[in-house]
C-alpha cells in the first residue's frame, strides 16, 4: 500500500472517530507519515502535536508487551534490561530491572508523577518505549 493510500485512509479514520493522539509510520528508519489530532489536554484544550509528551504511566504496558513478546523485534525482550533502553532516563529505575519486571508491576519504581501535586499540563512528562 502507498504512503499516499495510508494517508488518506488515516486522515478518515481519524475524522471518523474523534482520535486523539498521534500516529507515525516508519520506513527503512525514516519518518514517512505522522499524524496528530485531537486534544493533549481536553480540559484545557490544548491540542495535540507530533511533540506532545503525555504522562502515561502504564497506559502504554500492553503495546509493549505486544511488541516485546511479538518475536518481530530483535532489539528487545523480557529479559532486556529497562536501563538499555532508558539510557539516562528515569534514574529511579534500578540497572537491574527487566522488560519482563516493568510488564509485571514488579520493578519497584514508585510514581514519577504524584497526583496530589499540581502542575501544568505543558510540563507534563511520559516514559515511551519505541521499538526500531
Amino acid at each position: 500500500m502507498r504512503v499516499d493510500d495510508v494517508a488518506t485512509r488515516l486522515d478518515a479514520l481519524i475524522a471518523e472517530s474523534g482520535f486523539s493522539g498521534v500516529v507515525r509510520v516508519d520506513r527503512a528508519g525514516e519518518t514517512v507519515l505522522q499524524r496528530s489530532a485531537g486534544w493533549a489536554h481536553r480540559a484545557h484544550r490544548i491540542p495535540m502535536t507530533v511533540d506532545t509528551r503525555l504522562g502515561m504511566a502504564s497506559g502504554s504496558k500492553s503495546v509493549t508487551a505486544l511488541v516485546v513478546l511479538s518475536g518481530r523485534r530483535r532489539h528487545a525482550s523480557l529479559t532486556t534490561r529497562a536501563r538499555e533502553l532508558l539510557g539516562g532516563d528515569l534514574p529511579l529505575i534500578d540497572d537491574q530491572v527487566t522488560v519482563e519486571h516493568l510488564l509485571a508491576d514488579r520493578s519497584g519504581i514508585g510514581d514519577y508523577l504524584d497526583a496530589s501535586d499540581s502542575y501544568a499540563a505543558e510540563e507534563d512528562v511520559g516514559l515511551g518505549l519505541m521499538f526500531h
